[in-house]
């Protein structure tokens, strides 16, 4: 679970091409009998490439590929580590 601000790049607003980034805090939430949820935090990025189409006058439907890390090295060594993540995404957008 994450939080953090995002910029979208529309490349032609006529197509609905874009290109997301978003960078932020990520947390652990995870009942692990040793973990305290949401008590580690650590770092995110994601980027995401995508096409929309519009379906009404304000929203528009599209897919995407997505791509994002995560690293963890946080205090008292209960976590140390990164991982990486990759998908297809069907989105819904409101303008």
């Amino acid at each position: 679970m994450g939080v953090g601000p995002g910029l979208t790049f529309y490349f032609d607003e006529t197509q609905n091409y874009y290109l997301s980034v978003a960078a932020g805090a990520s947390t652990l939430y995870d009942e692990a009998p040793d973990l305290e949820p949401l008590t580690q935090w650590g770092l995110s990025a994601e980027a995401e490439l995508g096409m929309g189409w519009w379906v009404s006058a304000h929203g528009s439907l599209g897919i995407s590929l997505v791509a994002g890390a995560t690293a963890f090295d946080l205090d008292r060594d209960q976590v140390a580590g990164s991982g990486f993540h990759a998908g297809a995404r069907l989105t819904f957008s409101l303008n």
